[in-house]
């Protein structure tokens, strides 16, 4: 049986709120459960959010998503039913003006990506600015502290963030996990990605629909973000770059840094940058998946692992493994 829980308590814990933790919230809600959802963060989305700097939006992570399964487009559905996503048709042109991306349907947030977020998390108790930091295991059930130095019990605990993160707020707890479940946990790997969010004196100069797709050493990524409708009064671009770059400077200086990235997309756009913002994502791309659509511990009191890193290294993947790991939560919770 269950645990029972206390004051500030649930029955499921989430730790991330990025669209696995906030999907899978939902789902539990749906059967009638308590779900409470903790975030290090100011706003929910994580890598699928759109940050305002200087009256500027940004889409500074995830820049869209296609939907290939029957079930993940039966989301998007419901998503542009509600306002909160929209197909961004039209071709993006890569470097040699080819076509990229045209075998799909793409998708992004109706107005910035946090739209989608935002959505998932309007009946949710989410809790932003608190970082779970430890997470052990008490008579009664999971008890996580944040760095406020609050805490959180729950009957179970579901956590999204990336999986060194996930780790180490076990491993903080002295929980131990079983060899074979930590040693696929420990074989997931990351990419950083460095983001140079700019403000231009006047248009990109980018084509319809607003995004270039690049192979080069420094780019990979330019997207304009007033012709995609995240930013309608700014000339606002992310410029995103290659996973080589990004391993090399990531603790290098910013200066340095973001005059690298911007001497290299001078031939890409007919504005001139006139404020820039870096921002570092350490987890920026996952590179080596667990070889399932999430991780389970099973116990009186469970604890699974969950998101991109499990469903695949997209959208589509995180929003699988957070279904799957639900209805295996609400069988739990019965």
């Amino acid at each position: 049986m269950p645990a029972e829980t206390s004051d500030n308590s649930a029955s499921c814990l989430i730790v991330g709120a990025g669209v696995t933790g906030l999907l899978a919230g939902c789902r539990l809600r749906e059967k009638g459960h308590a779900v409470t959802i903790l975030d290090s963060e100011r706003a929910v989305g994580g890598r699928m959010s759109t940050i305002e700097i200087d009256g500027a939006h940004f889409d500074h992570g995830t820049q869209f998503f296609v939907g290939q399964e029957g079930e993940f487009r039966d989301l998007i559905t419901q998503w542009e039913e509600a306002g909160a996503a929209t197909r961004w048709g039209g071709r993006f042109l890569g470097e040699q003006g080819h076509d990229e991306f045209r075998t799909a349907a793409r998708y992004c947030g109706a107005g910035g990506m946090s739209a989608i977020a935002q959505h998932l998390a309007a009946e949710l108790d989410v809790r932003l600015g608190q970082e779970a930091v430890r997470a052990e295991m008490t008579p009664k059930g999971w008890c996580v502290s944040v760095a406020t130095g609050e805490t959180y019990s729950a009957q179970s605990l579901l956590l999204t963030a990336p999986v060194p993160s996930s780790l180490r707020i076990i491993d903080t707890g002295g929980v131990e996990l079983p060899a074979e479940i930590e040693k696929g946990l420990e074989a997931v790997t990351y990419q950083p990605c460095l983001v140079l969010l700019a403000l231009l004196d006047g248009p990109s100069g980018l084509p319809e629909p607003g995004g270039i797709k690049l192979n080069s050493s420094i780019l990979m990524w330019l997207g304009d973000n007033k012709i995609k409708g995240v930013s309608p009064g700014t000339h606002a671009v992310t410029l995103q770059t290659s996973g080589a770059f990004s391993d090399t400077h990531l603790a290098d200086d910013e200066e340095s840094v973001k005059n690298l990235i911007s001497n290299a997309a001078i031939p890409f756009l007919q504005g001139i940058i006139k404020k820039s913002y870096l921002h570092r994502w350490k987890y920026g791309r996952v590179t080596n998946v667990f070889d399932a659509h999430y991780a389970w511990v099973d116990g009186q009191c469970p604890v699974a692992f969950a998101g991109d890193a499990f469903g695949g290294p997209c959208v589509e993947g995180a929003a699988i493994s957070a279904l799957r790991v639900a209805e295996r939560l609400a069988d739990y919770l019965g």
